[in-house]
């Protein structure tokens, strides 16, 4: 029953042009700043409060010894520059997505491409029924995890360096967070939420550590 109402939805969807019309509305960049700012303000703060509420000794020793004799503090920067890189590629295409697709279309919105067959008006879009729909959901989880986890695995050669017990802890949380956005993006667009914040801010913690060392080293801590 969820099924076809949910075909029906995309169907009514795509017979109303919403692509085709999408030319006539407007581009909103907002999204951009909330997903390059926000997230790391946030993710900075956290980690001023592992550094400073944590073994604050321990920590400076470290990048004292690991860090700046060989003015590492300049790769842990490009962390930084390299996390709000990819959030940018990856919150640009929501400025066209808005245009395109408005929320409560449901699993269309899963959808990160929109084909036209040749010759003919028509769209190829995931099909979204039953157990295809969870694989092909399933799937695009795994397609985001690659577009995304990049500062992971910077952190764990970097960061771990100066705090290992946090990026263990927020390496694992992260991971549970990839699961339960895959899971519940399997069952339906919109219950990856929970998993997708998860994931988001700890890779927003790591670039925060990053950026802890980078002042550290430099002097304004």
């Amino acid at each position: 029953m969820g099924d076809k109402m949910e075909e029906t939805d995309t169907k009514t969807i795509l017979e109303s042009d919403v692509a085709k019309d999408a030319d006539e509305n407007p581009k909103k960049y907002r999204v951009i700043g909330i997903f390059i700012i926000v997230p790391l303000v946030i993710g900075f703060g956290i980690a001023c409060i592992i550094y400073f509420a944590g073994p604050k000794s321990t920590y400076n020793d470290r990048i004292s010894t690991y860090v700046k004799p060989g003015e590492l503090e300049w790769a842990f920067g490009a962390l930084v520059i390299l996390g709000r890189t990819i959030a940018f590629l990856n919150a640009y295409p929501m400025v066209h997505k808005g245009r395109i697709m408005i929320q409560g279309q449901g699993n269309f919105r899963a959808n990160p491409f929109i084909f036209k067959v040749v010759g003919a008006d028509l769209r190829v879009i995931y099909d979204e029924a039953g157990a295809t729909g969870e694989y092909n959901r399933s799937n695009r989880s795994v397609q985001h995890m690659l577009e995304n986890f990049g500062v992971i695995l910077a952190g764990l050669f970097l960061v771990s360096k100066v705090f290992p017990k946090a990026v263990f802890s927020l390496t694992l949380i992260w991971g549970v967070g990839r699961i339960a956005h895959q899971v519940g993006y399997s069952v339906a667009y919109g219950k990856h939420a929970i998993g997708f914040a998860t994931a988001l801010f700890c890779r927003s913690i790591i670039e925060g550590l990053a950026l802890v060392v980078v002042f550290r080293a430099g002097g304004v801590f």
